[in-house]
């Protein structure tokens, strides 16, 4: 339905009797769950019982209760009681079946782009909301402060940045970078009147210096993630891990607040109580730590990291208290150089 209206959109704008720059949003909704979708986009899978399976099923070593949430709505099991192997090749092949009818649809809109003659001058911003777990780390569904939740797709193409054309950058950039980046692409920055003190950082040079060295770019990006007691039984979050997802749950009734760091190497997770009262994290009351490292990590691998929790080895004390103090001071410290001054 949003593809056609979409569609639709861009055919009332070819139809215009004056040009001008236009600007369309469009939200598709899958992979979000229910995993429903024509039949033919689950027909194009390999047959299920080919369907690979999360190869760390089970909660990372040293892991703390706050970290893990139990999603009733795909599979309401325990972190470290993974769900079957045939469970969980089903629940794969839904969700890249719904994943593939998503990347059709954005197919049809980037044809009638093309179909239309606006190809070659509307820039294109296509980025997620957020991952998912499909069994990694026992875990379902996206109520985490882990890598896999927090990084999402990204893609930027801008018709006239030539050089950004089929290229990676391994700088770090938020989703709070997109409207900054889109207004600068556009020209448009001298209509926000606190540009300079947005939160988000244009990313523009990047676009156009693919290359660039980024030791002078921002230095760590930023998430959080509320925990709620259990529903079920009543018990604290860093009693037990909980099936409460907050949703509908008004931020005086939280119960703990996890704060993430991501820098080029680690991610680094501080768990707090809330004080509802006053809507901010209690600094004194720690329910749980977490540290991760991704040496290595190019972004393919949904796997291979934060399998385990290094934050009580003491040889990681260093760069855990390093980052503590960084997440503590925010993310203005962590913004380019350029923007510091």
């Amino acid at each position: 339905m949003i593809t056609q209206v979409a569609l639709q959109r861009l055919e009332d704008l070819n139809k215009r009797t004056t040009q001008s720059p236009f600007f369309l949003a469009v939200g598709l909704h899958k992979p979000h769950i229910p995993w429903v979708m024509p039949q033919r986009f689950l027909d194009m899978q390999v047959p299920v019982d080919t369907i690979d399976t999360a190869v760390h099923d089970n909660p990372p070593k040293g892991y703390c209760n706050a970290s893990m949430y139990i999603c009733d709505n795909i599979y309401s099991g325990l972190p470290w009681e993974p769900a079957s192997k045939a469970d969980q090749q089903d629940h794969r092949r839904k969700y890249r079946a719904a994943v593939s009818w998503t990347d059709h649809n954005i197919g049809l809109i980037l044809d009638k782009l093309d179909a239309l003659g606006y190809a070659n001058n509307t820039m294109i911003v296509f980025h997620g909301d957020h991952g998912w777990h499909l069994g990694e780390q026992g875990g379902w569904c996206k109520q985490s402060n882990f890598d896999l939740v927090a990084r999402v797709p990204l893609i930027v193409y801008v018709p006239w940045i030539k050089q950004s054309h089929g290229t990676r950058t391994s700088a770090l950039v938020e989703t709070v970078d997109l409207m900054p980046t889109t207004l600068d692409l556009m020209g448009l920055t001298h209509l926000v009147h606190d540009f300079d003190e947005l939160e988000g950082t244009s990313f523009l040079p990047l676009l156009q210096q693919p290359t660039m060295d980024h030791s002078n770019w921002k230095n760590a990006t930023f998430t959080q993630y509320p925990r709620c007691k259990s529903t079920k039984t009543g018990q604290m979050p860093w009693e037990y891990p909980s099936d409460s997802a907050c949703t509908n749950v008004q931020s005086s009734q939280f119960d703990a607040m996890g704060f993430t760091i991501r820098v080029d190497r680690w991610r680094y997770t501080l768990w707090l109580k809330w004080d509802g009262a006053n809507l901010k994290p209690i600094p004194s009351a720690e329910v749980g730590e977490e540290l991760y490292d991704h040496q290595g990590d190019a972004g393919e691998d949904t796997d291979a990291f934060e399998n385990e929790n290094l934050a009580a080895q003491s040889e990681y004390a260093g760069i855990k208290a390093q980052l503590r103090v960084a997440l503590v001071a925010g993310w203005k410290p962590a913004r380019p150089v350029a923007r510091q001054h």
